[in-house]
């Protein structure tokens, strides 16, 4: 019998993993930790047993999740193995945001206080300087706000918000993060500076808190169609305010040495 909203939604936890059919091979996973995971059983070309994870509930709804089945069963039946079609999706998108991260931290490696509007807490970083040719916003929480008040005593006289010891009209160079990061003890194999970014990607996704445009947004991948891309933006911007906080707010709790649970992945 097919699960309703309110069946998955009012769905309690036990001493044991439940779960609940919605038929086609689409289950609920109701973990001991009350968490509600969205799964697909099925039988992979050669016949071998397989299941495909979707996310969580409410992240994922149970509408999405059967349509996320329907995309499965027809892969299968052009022949494509839905689990490994995700995982050649999720590398690809891997490569597109390393190429993303690398351009962004670029941008602030470049960024001139003149980009700064500190009165409406934003960074426009312009055009000519991103990889699409489009300007991109990026809102400001108050932590930033105060770095870059704590930083204009120091560089606020010159152009450059990060210039070089060499000369103020020319920025830090392209490894002085990751020089930083190896004098604190970071191995390169434990953390670089694009790897702050792909972390951000990661933990806003799997929080569940915020809509994957939104998120995409953020990273500055923009839709092509000027009218959809405006439109866009005035939706995500608001969601985009949150989520600069709440990551802020997220990394001083770290800082801090609060009790931060990891998120569950899907």
């Amino acid at each position: 019998m097919p699960l309703t909203d309110t069946a998955v939604r009012t769905a309690k936890p036990s001493q044991t993993v439940q779960k609940l059919s919605d038929g086609g091979g689409l289950q609920l996973w109701i973990m001991p930790s009350g968490s509600k995971l969205w799964c697909l059983a099925y039988r992979d070309l050669s016949g071998k047993q397989k299941k495909l994870s979707f996310g969580a509930y409410l992240a994922v709804t149970l509408a999405k999740a059967r349509e996320e089945r329907g995309k499965a069963k027809t892969l299968l039946a052009s022949g494509i193995d839905p689990g490994q079609h995700a995982k050649t999706e999720k590398a690809n998108k891997a490569v597109a945001e390393a190429n993303t991260f690398a351009a962004l931290a670029t941008e602030l490696r470049l960024a001139e206080w003149k980009e700064f509007d500190i009165a409406n807490a934003v960074w426009i970083i312009p055009a000519a300087r991103m990889k699409m040719r489009r300007e991109h916003r990026i809102p400001l929480p108050p932590q930033a706000l105060a770095v870059l008040e704590s930083l204009r005593p120091i560089t606020g006289h010159g152009d450059l918000v990060f210039p070089g010891i060499v000369s103020v009209k020319k920025p830090i160079s392209e490894n002085t993060l990751n020089v930083a990061l190896r004098r604190m003890g970071y191995g390169q194999d434990e953390m670089t500076a694009h790897g702050f970014r792909a972390a951000a990607s990661t933990l806003l996704n799997e929080s569940g808190k915020f809509s994957a445009d939104a998120i995409e947004r953020a990273l500055a991948h923009q839709d092509k169609d000027a009218i959809r891309r405006t439109y866009a933006r005035g939706e995500y911007w608001p969601e985009r305010v949150k989520m600069a906080v709440w990551w802020a707010d997220y990394l001083d709790a770290l800082r801090d040495g609060a009790e931060v649970m990891p998120f569950k992945r899907a």
